[in-house]
């Protein structure tokens, strides 16, 4: 199977940040692929998953991620954050 992005489906979300689906549907419910992009000096709303790890692969740019009650982590391209689930995070 292959799924291909498509840019010109990409939407603006309610967290703060647009959302382009890449793999999210009920042929393949273990996992959910987003493309998800930040304008600049913007940051997302605090949110979190019930029952899901979530994971941010940064493959643009740099910031900051917070999660939880922790200090906020300076990421950049090619970093990968993992935020267990109920915890509530921002990037």
């Amino acid at each position: 199977m292959l799924k291909k992005q498509d840019p010109k489906q990409e939407y603006y979300f309610e967290e703060g940040c647009y959302i382009t689906e890449i793999s999210n549907s009920m042929d393949d419910e273990d996992v959910s692929i987003a493309r998800a992009r930040v304008e600049e000096a913007q940051q997302t709303k605090w949110h979190y998953l019930k029952n899901t790890t979530e994971r941010y692969v940064i493959v643009q740019g740099e910031g900051l991620a917070e999660i939880g009650d922790g200090k906020p982590l300076r990421v950049s391209i090619g970093d990968v954050v993992v935020i267990p689930p109920t915890t509530r995070q921002r990037i």
